[in-house]
């Protein structure tokens, strides 16, 4: 994993992968296993959708991929986590 941009209602992760990686196999490991640790160490209630979407992306986009990621609390400020004021570098891009 490269990057994460996370609101209380969707995430979007940047992953770095070999041709042949089984995407599926590994969104549903991490589905599976973030729900679990999540209902186990009582950090907050995880309720994953069925679906998801893969992009690839070209590794010349990496850093404007970043930056949107990093941003995603100030693109979606109703939606951001409480206390968590994201990436500052990315405030500063968005303003």
């Amino acid at each position: 994993m490269l990057e994460i941009g996370v609101v209380s209602t969707h995430l979007h992760l940047l992953v770095h992968s070999e041709p042949l990686a089984d995407l599926v196999k590994m969104v549903g490991r991490m589905k599976g296993v973030t729900s679990r640790v999540a209902k186990r160490d009582s950090i907050c209630p995880i309720s994953w959708a069925d679906g998801y979407d893969i992009e690839t992306v070209s590794p010349g986009d990496e850093m404007k991929i970043r930056h949107y990621l990093r941003a995603q609390p100030f693109r979606h400020p109703t939606e951001a986590i409480p206390g968590w004021q994201g990436d500052e570098y990315a405030m500063d891009e968005t303003t």
